[in-house]
């Protein structure tokens, strides 16, 4: 199986890390799960989504989600499942093979749910220029690294209830990633946010992201100022150009595969503190799924990803850290951080 653009990307940027790309999702459904029924339904998902059918879906019963999370897959070809009680299902994919809303769509056509299969189809972007945020320096990686590890743990797994309701000029995306910034304790920070670049947002099976890079705001702007500030450069990253997809046949060999390592490894690259992912269940096109917890695969320069998951007003978090950098201690710091500024700008979104 040949990469594509967007995967030799993936592999040059991991290169030399012993980082995994294994992504882990768990999932809670409000029907009961049946042991011999997910194992039909993985050889469906399988014939509809044949980039996973090189071997056979292992299926496991025995394993706490920290096991089976923290167990490597045989390559990165196989996929692996594990069905943590008659309600959760947890599932063990490469990035190379897909992203969450792969992911996803391969475990509702296993749990016997339509799932489209239709190929995939990413936006026309805009063609690349510099955006008004470029001129800050890069930002710091958090905490500074040690040796990287592939170990990875969900530390946490945490809930915020919130009574917002999201408007065109207000998304709780914004204060989540408001309160990120706040809980970085850095001179110079930024987050990495993955962002879906589909047609149609849950069509088509494969590597579906981009992303862009996300700054604080001046401290002593007021709120609405803040959240405008977030919410510009996202709109910047779509006109301007930060995001972007590589070229459709890109072919990396010999000397353009140095470059290319080269350019993406240069001292000067903003790989951010950490990285965020959020999906948001507007249209309820995910009422299948009551919970979503996962476990992200960690970029080369970050120490931790968080992952969130909103379905009307709750908002379920998981963060996952590299256990050679990043002690308990201060993921545990940072989570009661997180919690607390989250708590303070909903607050003052809501008394004004």
């Amino acid at each position: 199986m040949k990469n594509n653009a967007v995967d030799e990307l993936i592999f040059l940027g991991h290169a030399g890390s012993c980082r995994t790309l294994d992504c882990v999702v768990s999932i809670k459904t409000p029907f009961k799960l049946n042991l011999k029924e997910l194992v039909e339904g993985a050889k469906k998902a399988q014939q509809v989504f044949p980039k996973t059918a090189k071997y056979p879906v292992k299926i496991f019963n025995d394993l706490s989600f920290n096991q089976f999370s923290e167990k490597r897959l045989v390559s990165m070809k196989h996929v692996e499942l594990l069905m943590l009680s008659e309600y959760e299902v947890a599932l063990k994919m490469s990035h190379y093979l897909g992203d969450l809303v792969s992911m996803l769509l391969w475990l509702k056509k296993c749990l016997g749910k339509e799932s489209s299969n239709k190929a995939l189809k990413l936006k026309a972007l805009p063609a690349k220029r510099n955006t008004p945020y470029k001129y800050f320096l890069n930002s710091s990686v958090w905490p500074a690294p040690v040796k990287n590890s592939s170990d990875r743990r969900s530390f946490y797994r945490f809930e915020i209830d919130h009574a917002l309701a999201e408007k065109e000029n207000l998304r709780v995306n914004d204060v989540f990633l408001l309160a990120i910034l706040r809980s970085l304790q850095l001179k110079r920070k930024s987050i990495w946010v993955p962002v879906n670049v589909r047609e149609d947002f849950f069509e088509g099976f494969g590597n579906g992201l981009s992303r862009m890079r996300i700054y604080p705001p001046a401290s002593e702007l007021p709120l609405k100022d803040q959240l405008d500030y977030i919410r510009e450069q996202k709109k910047q990253a779509y006109t301007n150009g930060e995001l972007s997809l590589p070229p459709k046949n890109l072919k990396l060999n010999g000397i353009s595969r140095l470059l290319v390592k080269g350019w993406i490894k240069r001292p000067s690259a903003d790989w951010c503190s950490l990285s965020f992912s959020h999906m948001v269940d507007r249209k309820g096109g995910l009422n299948w799924i009551e919970d979503i917890s996962a476990v992200s695969n960690i970029g080369p320069r970050h120490n931790m990803a968080i992952f969130a998951f909103t379905k009307d007003n709750r908002t379920q978090f998981s963060l996952s850290a590299d256990q050679a950098n990043v002690s308990n201690e201060q993921v545990d710091q940072f989570k009661q951080a997180l919690e607390s500024h989250v708590g303070e700008i909903l607050n003052d979104l809501n008394t004004k």
